[in-house]
């Protein structure tokens, strides 16, 4: 989802809304596309699957008072500048069935689910000490970061690591201010990484130049897996950028117009091969 574009729409609406009646509906929005487990780009681009979508949300557990069916609504007005009819008053072209998050994964770690009996919340019982877990986690991790030899963000840097290696170098051996990679013809190549959860898009860390020439961007699911990769030249990406004061740069999020853009080189499978065989 491109929270700017559903910002400037609920601030630019007719009625006055405080910065918490914005935040609220934005909280909103995000809950929704965590419980459908779909990017809501992707949902408002196509009529039947936002049909599809309001009956999920509508049946779903976690849904109160219609908040979410409404969230989804306010986003769709939003892209295509009108709104999604009535549930009653639409006639789907295809049968699309969306399943949902199970309501205890959607619900916030701030607030446990109520037991059967609606009196005290379910607590998970680990399957193993979360403690000893902690300690694995972390030299796990450290191990990382001593093989790949740089610094201890280990998702940007094995991201750093698998464009260089598919390009056949490596990386800058210091800091660049604009780039990761060089390539042999000296195109500047800057990396952005992130680990998905179940939220699918996710904002890039800030720019803060475009003196590079190449965006390269992988996405990491929980599990370690490449998710997407791709590359795509600084201008178009510059396109789908915006200029944020309080970073002093810009910010891109993975929204589902910004990975479809037909400017993107979609190298998912060379980048887990070169992942694989590091």
């Amino acid at each position: 989802m491109n929270e700017w574009k559903l910002l400037e729409a609920l601030e630019g609406k007719g009625e006055s809304l405080t910065d918490k009646a914005i935040g609220s509906r934005l909280s909103r929005a995000r809950r929704a596309e965590r419980v459908l487990r779909k990017d809501l780009d992707e949902i408002v681009s196509d009529d039947d699957l936002t049909y599809a979508a309001l009956l999920a949300l509508k049946a779903d557990p976690a849904e109160r008072g219609g908040n979410m069916q409404n969230a989804l609504r306010w986003y769709y007005r939003a892209v295509n500048g009108r709104e999604f009819p009535r549930l009653s008053e639409y006639s789907p072209k295809r049968q699309i069935a969306i399943g949902t998050m199970p309501t205890a994964a959607a619900v916030p770690h701030s607030m446990p689910a109520l037991s059967s009996a609606g009196e005290s919340p379910n607590v998970a019982v680990p399957a193993e000490p979360i403690g000893r877990l902690w300690l694995d986690f972390c030299s796990a991790k450290n191990r990382i970061a001593s093989a790949l030899g740089r610094s201890s963000n280990v998702v940007g840097e094995l991201a750093e690591r698998v464009v260089a290696e598919y390009h056949g170098t490596a990386p800058f051996a210091v800091s660049h201010p604009s780039a990761d990679v060089e390539l042999a013809d000296g195109t500047l190549i800057q990396v952005k990484a992130r680990m998905l959860t179940d939220v699918r898009t996710t904002a890039l860390s800030a720019f803060r130049s475009w003196s590079f020439d190449v965006l390269a961007v992988v996405l990491f699911e929980p599990d370690g897996t490449i998710a997407f990769g791709g590359e795509i030249s600084r201008d178009a990406a510059r396109k789908h950028a915006r200029e944020v004061p309080h970073v002093n740069g810009w910010m891109i999020s993975t929204t589902y117009d910004f990975l479809t853009d037909p400017a993107f080189t979609d190298l998912t499978e060379a980048y887990r091969k070169t992942l694989e065989a590091l």
